[in-house]
């Protein structure tokens, strides 16, 4: 039985943590630290160190994608070390 990837886009797993920055709002100053896990077009997946709000919006300050970036938490797990996996659209 083989499985394969029902995802209508390619996501970029990565190799190493990327460490970026963001917001929890495009006017927000302060700013907090999150690893991608993945990545793709049209979402991000983040380890975060504090919880948000499914619905929540962030902004990704990051030069990741040439200019800072609106995303919107779509889903949110607590993991075994204490920090949250979160799933990002654009």
């Amino acid at each position: 039985m083989s499985s394969f990837e029902r995802r209508e886009r390619f996501r970029q797993e990565t190799d190493e943590p990327r460490k970026i920055e963001y917001a929890s709002g495009f006017f927000d100053t302060e700013t907090f630290e999150g690893t991608v896990v993945n990545l793709s077009e049209t979402g991000i997946c983040l380890l975060i160190s504090g919880p948000l709000n499914i619905g929540e919006e962030i902004t990704i300050k990051e030069d990741i994608f040439g200019s800072p970036r609106t995303a919107t938490v779509q889903w949110i797990e607590k993991t075994d070390e204490g920090q949250y996996k979160a799933g990002f659209t654009f």
